[in-house]
């Protein structure tokens, strides 16, 4: 029961990960598959080294997890488009992230299990706390770009103002 306990927790820290995480690009799109692929994967290996009556259980999870990352896609335009670069650097990371996880259970078999679970929500926590630093970062870019705005349009009508004394 602990088990199950551990992992639906776990599986509820991805899902709202991923809601935070989702951007319009299709670039983003294709990783989010892989990210199921690498989820699929997962399962399949706790299917040979644990009790049959899990694999259900997860499969159930799993298919949980797959219907909040359709539901993201409808909020797609609620993004901003300046700041895709950025985000796509951290979804890099935070791949990178969950299959040194994956080999992480290759290597330790059976009797760790718990072990890396507990390890596994440790690293989504630090995600998460990336999460925040990524969105602040957005915010003072898009204060940036008011600023830089704002400049613009003040040069402009200083400019537009210096022709006119000179056609008059």
């Amino acid at each position: 029961m602990l088990n199950r306990l551990i992992r639906s927790i776990i599986h509820i820290h991805i899902s709202s990960f991923y809601i935070l995480q989702q951007h319009q690009q299709q670039q983003q799109q294709q990783q989010q598959q892989q990210q199921q692929q690498q989820q699929q994967q997962q399962q399949q290996y706790q299917h040979h080294h644990h009790h049959h009556d899990h694999f259900d259980h997860q499969q159930q999870q799993q298919h949980q997890q797959q219907k909040h990352q359709q539901q993201q896609h409808h909020h797609h335009h609620q993004q901003q488009q300046q700041q895709h670069q950025q985000q796509q650097h951290h979804h890099h990371h935070q791949q990178q992230q969950q299959q040194q996880q994956q080999q992480q259970q290759h290597h330790h078999h059976h009797h760790h299990h718990h072990h890396q679970q507990q390890q596994q929500q440790q690293q989504q926590q630090q995600q998460q706390q990336q999460q925040q630093k990524q969105q602040q970062q957005q915010q003072q870019q898009q204060q940036q770009q008011q600023t830089f705005l704002k400049s613009r349009s003040a040069r402009r009508s200083r400019s537009y103002e210096h022709k006119k004394k000179q056609i008059t």
